[in-house]
């Protein structure tokens, strides 16, 4: 004797099963997205602190033409490796002396 001929015999396959089956396959759909949602979440875009909003910032841009690259050079430290900027830091204080290259430490 088979399934099919014991599910017959019992009765077949009424609303009872189908309330079984769809409540099994529900979590089981569930659990489909989780095993594709670290496709979507896992990477880490590069990213950096916001410069602070000041119009003096823009001013000083215009005036002495100063770039984006320049401005986070002077509000965001590198990181340890010392080639891209912290992605977590920021300095407390701009420091305007790492633009001048060629004047002297203090």
């Amino acid at each position: 004797m088979g399934f099919t001929d014991l599910l017959n015999e019992v009765g077949g396959f009424g609303r009872y099963q189908w309330l079984h089956v769809t409540l099994i396959s529900f979590p089981g759909l569930l659990m489909a997205s989780q095993n594709l949602l670290n496709n979507f979440v896992s990477g880490v875009p590069s990213h950096h602190c916001r410069l602070p909003a000041n119009q003096s910032i823009y001013n000083l841009s215009l005036i002495y033409k100063v770039d984006m690259q320049q401005l986070l050079k002077v509000f965001i430290p590198p990181d340890s490796s010392g080639n891209n900027l912290d992605r977590c830091r920021r300095y407390a204080h701009p420091q305007w002396h790492l633009l001048a290259t060629n004047s002297t430490a203090n």
